[in-house]
């Protein structure tokens, strides 16, 4: 069994309560519950999703979930089968993130790491429903192919380095994150991105819950701890168990069953990304005395955003740049704004202003902040604040138009 860790340790201190952006519809949900007719004792969504993949050696479970649900939303919403980018919102996820204790960010200066390493993996599958509403979008996956082996040094001499190790600063996440290697220009520039417009949470241990998300057709993403023992249907370890498998995983839950006389026998129907069972379709199934105990979160697509593109991407890269006739590299890593609900969360109304960062001819580093809108950047570098928080906007002010990218761009390490 594979063992799902959570994600790094600026993520590992989010809050597990995702309500804040969907309060008005959980608010709701105890009165639209009261007012539904019973609910049926089956309901099976597997018609609405697209082919097991399987996850590989990666600790990708999460965004597999995550993408599962968006695809399958997409195609109850008339797009068709659509096969997105894991890959694509796992690197995204991770490059996009800014870790939320600024004291801990400026505790290791201009060029302490404040992002994470995109190849990597851990986390949950909601939190990255929650940031695919608030600004991240995914390609189709031919935009960024799926990869199922893990990285090695083999892949890049970065790899050797445990995630926790001080040796990511910034600029050796960059080196990895703005690669073309790991990140190519093409994945950039696709016509059409797909997003969550609306999703909600709910209790990941309340299998009446599930059932009604799952009877007014949302498949639910959950998060859950991994105590296996390989029968037909996931149950708890019994007590004389001498040794039970134990991590974190995430599946999609898209149906159930309690057609049965025997409650102990119900169970939920799940797409793993494990890869296919003996059971109709492939699919796994969870028994609702495990969904009790070992559930962490839960949530579901309410709407999908219209396809649309994305041009801000067109500045994701490691640049040069000559700033009053010295020259040195831009690391675009950041599009402004897409942090803040995650800021937000963290209290102190701070805004997030961060484009990435700059180092000159002698490598030293200085926090660039500024906006990034259509085909236009408009950046900072300030040489009395290089360690400048993701709200301060300071010292030379550089514009950049779209243009100019293509000419401007260069390869990752």
């Amino acid at each position: 069994m594979r063992i799902e860790t959570r994600r790094q340790t600026s993520i590992s201190r989010r809050s597990t309560i995702f309500g804040l952006s969907a309060a008005l519809t959980l608010g709701t949900l105890p009165a639209v519950a009261a007012a539904a007719p019973a609910r049926p004792s089956h309901v099976d969504l597997t018609q609405f999703q697209t082919p097991l993949k399987r996850q590989g050696g990666r600790r990708t479970c999460i965004v597999f979930a995550a993408v599962a649900a968006l695809e399958a939303a997409y195609r109850r919403a008339g797009y068709g089968e659509l096969d997105l980018s894991e890959q694509f919102l796992n690197h995204f996820g991770k490059m996009f993130w800014l870790d939320e204790k600024w004291e801990r960010v400026a505790a290791k200066g201009e060029d302490g790491g404040e992002a994470q390493v995109g190849p990597y993996g851990g986390g949950h599958a909601i939190e990255y429903i929650e940031e695919l509403t608030k600004g991240i979008r995914i390609p189709l996956e031919s935009a960024l192919p799926y990869r199922g082996k893990d990285y090695t040094a083999a892949d890049h001499p970065h790899f050797a380095n445990d995630w926790r190790s001080p040796f990511w600063t910034q600029r050796h996440m960059d080196d990895i994150n703005l690669s073309e290697r790991f990140l190519p220009r093409a994945a950039l520039t696709q016509p059409l991105y797909y997003g969550v417009k609306r999703y909600a949470t709910l209790d990941a241990r309340d299998p009446d819950a599930i059932e009604w998300a799952l009877a007014s057709g949302h498949e639910v993403a959950w998060d859950f701890h991994t105590v296996n023992t390989g029968q037909d249907v996931w149950t708890p370890c019994r007590p004389e168990q001498g040794k039970c498998p134990s991590g974190t995983h995430a599946m999609l839950l898209v149906g159930y069953d309690r057609r049965g006389p025997d409650p102990a026998k119900h169970y939920f129907i799940a797409k793993n990304s494990y890869g296919p069972t003996r059971h109709p379709g492939g699919m796994t199934y969870i028994s609702y005395d495990y969904v009790r105990r070992q559930g962490i979160m839960g949530g579901y697509i309410l709407e999908v955003a219209p396809p649309a593109p994305w041009p801000e991407l067109a500045f994701i890269g490691r640049w040069t740049l000559d700033v009053a006739g010295q020259t040195g590299t831009l690391d675009v890593y950041h599009i402004p704004g897409v942090a803040q609900w995650h800021l937000d969360k963290a209290g102190g109304r701070i805004a997030d202003r961060r484009i990435g960062a700059f180092y000159d001819a002698n490598g030293k580093a200085f926090r660039v902040n500024g906006r990034i809108a259509g085909d236009r950047m408009e950046l900072y570098i300030d040489a009395r604040n290089p360690n400048a928080r993701w709200d301060q906007l300071g010292g030379r002010r550089i514009v950049i138009p779209a243009r100019l990218a293509a000419r401007a761009l260069v390869g990752g390490a």
